[in-house]
């Protein structure tokens, strides 16, 4: 449930980080296209996908405990994707892959 949620809460703050005008973005994706394409609602997925993840953190680890985790990973990943979207390392097969083998791990450890 964690790996999903934080999966949800990088997908609404890259949403929201491609709306800047400063970012650079790159222009082959073909998600990065499909945003850049719909300016305004790409603001409100961004943004109800952020609220989506928040309310899981907060169903999961209740009131307190799931708005601080939240805020938390929200700072962690938000700084990650500012840092490492520039450099054009990562593609959506990796992020995928890490993904996949975090909801694994995370469902036979837990």
């Amino acid at each position: 449930m964690v790996s999903i949620t934080m999966t949800i809460i990088a997908l609404g703050f890259f949403c929201l980080y491609n709306t800047s005008s400063r970012a650079i973005i790159n222009k082959e994706s073909n998600f990065n296209k499909w945003i850049q394409f719909i300016p305004l609602p790409r603001k409100f997925l961004g943004v109800g996908l952020l609220i989506l993840s928040y309310l899981l953190f907060c169903v999961v680890y209740g009131i307190g405990g799931g708005i601080l985790l939240a805020t938390v990973t929200l700072m962690a990943i938000g700084s990650l994707v500012v840092l490492l979207h520039p450099l054009q390392h990562f593609k959506w097969r990796h992020l995928f892959i890490a993904f996949i083998t975090s909801l694994v791990l995370e469902t036979f450890i837990f």
